[in-house]
């Protein structure tokens, strides 16, 4: 398993029951920039015994994606306490995690590994040989 897997892992894993978030909310936890579709793979290759709790994780706009388990998503969501609206959407509102506010909070600052260097352009190293 991957490194990069395994960190999706443990953030999923972190989601309480009866609580969901999107892709990109656990590529954003991840410090995947425009990773949904990387969180996606990983829990589709999540290995067998690894108890991720993938029906935890919806699209952005609170729907479940169209594949083989999305009445088996749906079904654990509901015995989770999870509701869905007549449209089949949850409220993100509602039920996502981390809260608006500690989202807003987690996000606002870079992990180190997204810190761009701050350093001028680039210049060559020694002008002193320039004619």
């Amino acid at each position: 398993m991957s490194a990069l897997f395994a960190t999706i892992y443990a953030i999923v894993k972190r989601v309480p029951r009866g609580r969901i978030v999107s892709y990109g909310g656990v590529a954003r936890l991840a410090g995947l920039r425009g990773g949904a579709r990387t969180v996606g793979w990983a829990l589709a290759s999540t290995p067998r015994g690894e108890k991720v709790p993938w029906w935890r994780v919806l699209r952005g706009d609170g729907t479940v994606a169209p594949r083989p388990f999305a009445d088996e998503q749906r079904r654990r969501l509901r015995a989770e306490g999870v509701r869905f609206d007549r449209r089949g959407v949850v409220d993100l509102r509602r039920y996502g995690w981390p809260s608006a506010e500690s989202a807003g909070r987690r996000t606002s600052r870079r992990p180190p590994t997204q810190v761009r260097n701050a350093a001028a352009p680039h210049t060559p190293a020694d002008t002193s040989t320039v004619t």
